[in-house]
């Protein structure tokens, strides 16, 4: 099965880029699930492994721009002041 003989050498090169040992295994399944999906196109692809290794970094770098995105939001609710005369009981706002 392919991606048990992928599965090691991928997790190895997304942990180099994520530092991340939560999210490993979410890339490699969604890069899968992605080939699986869209198997017919796999005739066009010349190198497997190019495309394989691509296909990781560029899930990779895509969780940790969202990692960075959520903690900048984060960061910008804490920053705010909030004003506690304009923020309702939880039973009148509904």
């Amino acid at each position: 099965m392919l991606f048990a003989e992928w599965q090691p050498r991928l997790s190895a090169f997304i942990f180099k880029i994520s530092k991340s040992k939560e999210t490993i295994e979410e890339i490699v399944s969604d890069v899968f699930l992605k080939i699986c999906i869209s198997r017919e196109n796999l005739e066009n692809i010349n190198n497997f492994k190019a495309y394989l290794f691509t296909a990781c970094k560029n899930q990779a770098i895509n969780a940790l721009k969202k990692n960075l995105n959520e903690l900048n939001h984060l960061k910008n609710i804490e920053r705010k002041n909030f004003n506690n005369d304009f923020i309702l009981p939880f039973e009148e706002s509904i």
